[in-house]
């Protein structure tokens, strides 16, 4: 099973298949009389872009934002589907366009599922989005309906995943590696969304690079709550999440780690499929080490662990090889703290692996949150890279058959 097989996942940015969607199947909303667009920089073209107001009020076919310093209610009916955005295992993500206030949004729609475990997912995401609403690094939330058969989540329009962006950056044609300042500020952004997270007691448990979205204005944003989990005295219980991404600790617990070392010690090949993803609970330390490998992978162009055959392959290299680290071709483009902060990251003993707030005071982060220019600098060199690559996407015809349709 190739990368692309094993990860599954949706996104709710603006660099997608450009196929119109369908109308009418499914409860789906009527094709819109618009001819598609390309990702919409918001920034660019002066959309005022609505203030999400918490909304907590039972499931209807209506919700409500703030544009203008105006209360409006939007109505399911009234969105026009633009274009397909991404398709994953928890529902579609569509691009819509809504006449009244002349603005896009990226609309999701989940099926209201009779499966209680699913459907319990799918008001999770709800509610933790509504909590995340003041994090200015995860996606906006404008509210939730429910129409034709479909829970309906809007949110911010972003304009294109990291995924996207690093497999078209890397692109022979178009050769736009991720620099040094674009890669900081991508740690930069997904650790204080994730910590964030943590302090209203939240785990996301799904980070990787197509759940990192980046607008045009340089904005580096979390999205995909599906499966984020609560915490229970710091430790979340269920395990799930993209097998590439998951952290040693999630595939064996410690002590059976210790075992299968013991195991190979004495001759055996230690792992066994019957041990494999039981653990007796974890940490928000497992997002430490998605973070990490998602960074080698976005600072290389491919994912660290390379080319595997299955799953089992795959948590046998998580448990047993040394952990990801940045070649030595590419560790000439990156600040020298960088590999000491990676390795911070992707320790594979979780009791000694570094936490948020840790990181986002090593030296290699140091100063941002304290340095509003600084940030605006990073920020403004991370727009810089996003318009380059999207651009030189859409101006060369090779660049755009590699560029992924699906995240």
């Amino acid at each position: 099973a190739s990368q692309q097989s094993l990860e599954n996942g949706g996104s709710g940015s603006g660099s997608g298949s450009s196929s119109r969607a369908s109308s009418g199947a499914g409860g789906r909303l009527r094709a819109s009389s618009r001819p598609p667009m390309l990702p919409v920089p918001l920034a660019l073209s002066q959309q005022p872009l609505p203030v999400p107001l918490a909304n907590d009020q039972p499931l209807s076919d209506l919700t409500t934002i703030r544009h203008n310093g105006a209360d409006i209610e939007l109505k399911a009916t009234e969105l026009q589907t633009v274009r397909v955005l991404g398709k994953g295992r928890f529902g579609v993500v569509d691009q819509v366009w809504h006449p009244g206030t002349r603005c896009h949004f990226a609309l999701k729609y989940l099926r209201r599922s009779s499966d209680a475990r699913e459907h319990e997912l799918q008001l999770r995401e709800i509610n933790v989005l509504r909590r995340a609403v003041e994090c200015p690094f995860a996606v906006y939330f404008y509210g939730a309906m429910f129409h034709e058969g479909d829970i309906l989540i809007l949110m911010e329009l972003m304009d294109a995943s990291l995924r996207q962006l690093y497999l078209t950056a890397y692109n022979p044609v178009v050769d736009l590696p991720f620099s040094d300042s674009v890669l900081r500020y991508v740690a930069y952004s997904v650790l204080r969304a994730l910590s964030y997270m943590r302090s209203i007691n939240v785990m996301h448990r799904d980070v990787k690079p197509s759940n990192m979205l980046a607008s045009r204005s340089g904005q580096v944003k979390m999205c995909d709550f599906g499966i984020a989990g609560f915490l229970d005295n710091s430790i979340a219980k269920s395990n799930v999440g993209c097998e590439l991404y998951l952290a040693p600790e999630r595939i064996l617990p410690p002590a059976q780690q210790k075992e299968t070392q013991s195991s190979r010690a004495e001759g055996g090949d230690g792992l066994d499929a019957s041990s494999l993803h039981r653990p007796e609970g974890f940490t928000s330390a497992a997002d430490v080490w998605s973070l990490g490998v998602s960074l080698v992978e976005l600072a290389t162009g491919s994912y660290p662990y390379g080319p595997v055959t299955g799953p089992f392959e795959l948590n046998r290299r998580i448990v047993d090889d040394p952990p990801p680290a940045l070649p030595a071709e590419s560790v000439a483009r990156f600040d020298a703290q960088l590999p000491g902060f990676l390795s911070r990251c992707l320790e594979k003993n979780h009791e000694q692996r570094c936490r948020f707030d840790w990181l986002l005071s090593h030296a290699y982060l140091a100063g941002i949150d304290s340095d509003p220019a600084r940030e605006a600098g990073l920020r403004n060199e991370t727009a810089g890279f996003v318009c380059d690559v999207l651009d030189s996407a859409s101006g060369d015809s090779d660049a755009k058959r590699l560029h992924p349709s699906e995240v």
